[in-house]
């Protein structure tokens, strides 16, 4: 758990550098992104007794929770780097580890951790293991959130990379004909990666920073995995 906790709180902080390489510096409030994140999966889950609520639609809960641990692991890298000797990532992955145990008998539903998790944030906090007890309410182990969280990094990052921040990024593939949000798009590339059993560490993240590269700037998805699939059954 430690070395994947490590990884991902150094690919987090490459993202937050590939918007800015002096973000711990510029005073970005992520406990207010992560507020507003978490009302979003409060909608979710479903709280309004005086309507019927939908189903809940469980991998979309998991994504949402995807995006409030980029904001909370942003958050605890700048805390610890507020003194004056900057925090190695491994020491800070060996101190957080001891706290990504689920711990349901703190909160009597997911609502309830939810909004501690927001009150939390007032008090300037984020507490991985209150995380981890809504993760766990919706099937999103360790092991699972980290898998979620490399797909997703490698997606923001590849949006910065193609101009997200100055506004020409498109979010609907491909560029000539927009038919596919791009969250959908990484969902199929996971499961092509799954299927061609490419490594979690490093390797998945160069697979699927490929992949979208390809799958951005073709001209037609189809062809393009058409191409995929004639050249799979020549090599074999």
């Amino acid at each position: 758990m430690q070395n994947k906790l490590q990884e991902m709180f150094e690919l987090q902080d490459t993202m937050n550098s590939t918007v800015n390489p002096e973000w711990k510096n510029l005073g970005w409030n992520f406990l207010r992104a992560l507020r507003m994140e978490c009302s979003e999966l409060i909608d979710m889950v479903g709280w309004k007794w005086w309507k019927k609520q939908g189903d809940l639609d469980i991998p979309q809960i998991q994504l949402e929770l995807v995006d409030i641990w980029h904001f909370g692991m942003s958050h605890l890298i700048i805390h610890a780097n507020s003194g004056d000797t900057p925090c190695e990532m491994s020491e800070l992955a060996r101190y957080y580890s001891k706290m990504m145990a689920p711990n349901k008998i703190l909160y009597p539903s997911s609502i309830d951790a939810i909004e501690v998790m927001i009150k939390d944030s007032f008090r300037d906090r984020f507490n991985p293991q209150t995380f981890m007890t809504i993760c766990e309410e919706f099937h999103l182990d360790f092991d699972k959130l980290y898998e979620m969280y490399i797909a997703k990094n490698a997606l923001n990052i590849f949006r910065q990379q193609n101009g997200y921040k100055e506004g020409i990024y498109s979010r609907e593939w491909p560029k000539s004909n927009p038919t596919t949000d791009d969250n959908k798009i990484l969902e199929t590339i996971m499961e092509v990666a799954k299927q061609s059993d490419v490594d979690q560490k490093g390797g998945m993240f160069s697979y699927l920073m490929w992949q979208m590269d390809l799958s951005y700037n073709y001209q037609d998805l189809e062809d393009l995995y058409q191409l995929e699939k004639d050249e799979d059954s020549t090599s074999a």
